[in-house]
């Protein structure tokens, strides 16, 4: 997924590259507030605008984000070409892990064998690719708060804004509040707070 546009109001508007059956994912998603560990989102497949998985837009907002969606179709359909089109390097892997060589499979299958919620699994399928790559962690249960953070500041290296990493912040703790037994017992939800700490011990100027 590559982010394209970000609203006043922080709703963000991703792309996915262009599958081999033609369709293109968009994902819509809005952080409620900085306190809220929820975030409103929803998915609309191309060509058809098929919406799913809609949580916390309102039916008019939906009809008003099909309408700019397709006042930009021009835009997504390019970077959705542009996206197939490149080399499957680390940061494409990163976009789609069941797309490059299978990489973080191992712990998305045990993100789904064990989770009893639902949601928010573009953001953890990023987080696996990562710590398969960096860590070789293969189940749910090995993941650390520490590693979280590590993944944040890549992005936020790589050019995250900072709305779209607290979003990030807040899917993570929403995941854990329906699933904790998903990871192990000295996890801790990771927070803006914490990141932000993390930053500074790692010597960096970045901050959100």
């Amino acid at each position: 997924m590559r982010q394209l546009f970000e609203a006043k109001d922080g709703t963000i508007l991703s792309c996915s590259c262009l599958h081999p059956d033609g369709k293109i994912k968009v994902c819509i998603e809005r952080e409620k507030n900085l306190f809220d560990v929820d975030t409103d989102r929803a998915t609309c497949w191309l060509p058809e605008y098929r919406w799913e998985d809609i949580h916390g837009f309102s039916s008019v907002e939906i009809a008003k984000a099909e309408k700019f969606i397709k006042s930009v179709i021009d835009q997504i359909n390019e970077s959705a070409t542009a996206q197939s089109e490149e080399n499957p390097n680390y940061f494409s892997a990163l976009n789609d892990p069941y797309t490059y060589g299978g990489i973080g499979n191992d712990l998305m299958n045990d993100f789904y064998a064990h989770r009893q919620g639902g949601g928010h699994e573009m953001h953890f399928s990023r987080l696996a690719v990562y710590e398969d790559l960096h860590h070789g962690i293969k189940t749910t249960k090995e993941i650390q708060t520490v590693h979280i953070y590590e993944f944040l500041k890549f992005l936020l290296e790589q050019g995250f804004k900072s709305g779209t990493i607290r979003s990030y912040i807040s899917s993570y703790r929403e995941i854990y509040r329906w699933d904790p037994q998903l990871f192990c017992n000295t996890f801790e939800k990771p927070s803006v707070a914490g990141l932000n700490q993390y930053l500074e011990q790692h010597k960096s100027d970045i901050r959100i």
